[in-house]
């Protein structure tokens, strides 16, 4: 990929020059890239950094400060992958659902991704310590660190930052939906990871990118320009899935 960027003849804009680049009225003709990962999983130091290191490409990080350092996050979306995957059974009696091994017989197992995935996308963020419990027990407390990605540290992010091409960005503290939050709680969850992220590198960020970011995620826009406001944020980033 970035070979073939590169013979695009393409400019790879750091986080910092993408306000500008994107206002600017007589942008370059040239293919114009912007490279980020988010959550903060440790392989973007082990695998990506050295490559776009080499490359001398700035790339960008948004990070949900809670899974900074965390031994077990709760990437609740890599759990369910798991017990799809090996056919665990799943109960959410508080849900009305189950996933049986008469069910795997009778569905695919995107479909019972999908379907449960739903239901924890939906309410996970007002009901975490349920689900984290329920899939916790299905796979066994022994197992889940082995099935969760390793995370950054705050170390492996000031490394990168010091290295002049890794800028960090905003991604919440807990990884929350914003459908499920209101006014208030978007802005601590926002105000909170732009702290830690302060607190552990100096950087005042100012770059925030949407936990999950498509459009049904986002919810209401009515006040979101009052939440950017408030908590210093110049351009937040959605997502177009697939």
């Amino acid at each position: 990929m970035i070979v073939w960027l590169k013979e695009l003849n393409a400019i790879f804009v750091p986080l910092s020059e993408l306000r500008i680049v994107l206002f600017e009225k007589n942008k370059p003709k040239r293919p114009l890239v912007h490279i980020s990962f988010d959550d903060g999983y440790f392989d973007n130091y082990e695998i990506a950094y050295p490559i776009l290191k080499r490359h001398n490409i700035p790339f960008s990080i948004f990070v949900s400060s809670d899974f900074i350092g965390a031994d077990k996050p709760f990437l609740w979306w890599y759990l369910l992958e798991y017990i799809i995957e090996h056919e665990i059974s799943l109960c959410l009696d508080q849900y009305h659902y189950a996933i049986t091994s008469e069910k795997y017989k009778l569905y695919s197992k995107d479909y019972l991704f999908q379907t449960c995935r739903d239901i924890i996308l939906e309410n996970a963020d007002n009901d975490t310590l349920y689900f984290k419990r329920k899939l916790f027990d299905a796979i066994g407390e022994d197992k889940v660190k082995q099935v969760l990605p390793k995370m950054l540290d705050w170390k492996h992010i000031r490394e990168m930052q010091g290295a002049g091409i890794c800028q960090i960005g905003i991604h919440t503290q807990t990884h929350s939906r914003f459908t499920s939050l209101n006014m208030e709680q978007q802005e601590e969850e926002i105000s909170f990871c732009k702290a830690e992220i302060f607190k552990h590198t100096g950087v005042y960020a100012t770059c925030f990118a949407y936990p999950y970011g498509g459009s049904a995620d986002i919810g209401s826009t009515k006040h979101l320009h009052s939440v950017m406001n408030a908590c210093g944020i110049e351009l937040a980033f959605t997502t177009i899935s697939g």
